[in-house]
């Protein structure tokens, strides 16, 4: 299963990178809406990228010289009580927040790889949380969206009150 999952990121990440470089040869559609839309969610992607960083080492308790994605235990609080995959939407915001910059038929194709792969490791990766930590992950599955992070928002807000 690691191979499968290596191949799904690898090839997520050629596409994106296809989306990105395209930006420079392709002459897409030049509408200002889609080109503010887009900065906005590569603004959103910055921050589902990076913030997960910081909460895996805070909350995920890494053994002593493990790397952040080493944890020990389910996170979920921070941006982990939002959505279960904060990075993957990331990239997938960041591929879509740079498709929209151009609006070109290719980048929407390479976008639409991208997604396909990211979706794939994705559930590749949930098999392996489930097998490693078992009920808690199940439980944590039921009570947080895989990547819906405006359903996520509007739960924890529920919840919180």
């Amino acid at each position: 299963m690691k191979n499968q999952t290596s191949s799904n990121l690898f090839f997520a990440a050629i596409f994106t990178t296809l989306v990105i470089i395209s930006q420079n040869y392709l002459v897409g559609l030049d509408f200002k809406f889609f080109r503010m839309t887009g900065l906005v969610i590569l603004f959103l992607a910055v921050c589902f990228i990076f913030i997960p960083f910081f909460s895996l080492k805070k909350d995920g308790v890494p053994h002593k010289g493990d790397t952040y994605m080493q944890t020990t235990r389910v996170v979920t609080n921070g941006i982990y009580g939002i959505v279960r995959h904060p990075q993957y939407l990331g990239y997938m915001l960041l591929t879509l927040g740079f498709t929209l910059l151009t609006v070109h038929w290719i980048t929407i194709f390479f976008a639409l790889i991208a997604f396909f792969f990211y979706n794939r490791q994705i559930v590749f990766e949930e098999m392996e949380l489930q097998e490693k930590y078992g009920q808690t992950y199940r439980d944590y599955c039921f009570m947080t969206p895989k990547l819906n992070f405006i359903f996520g928002w509007v739960v924890k807000f529920l919840n919180d009150k």
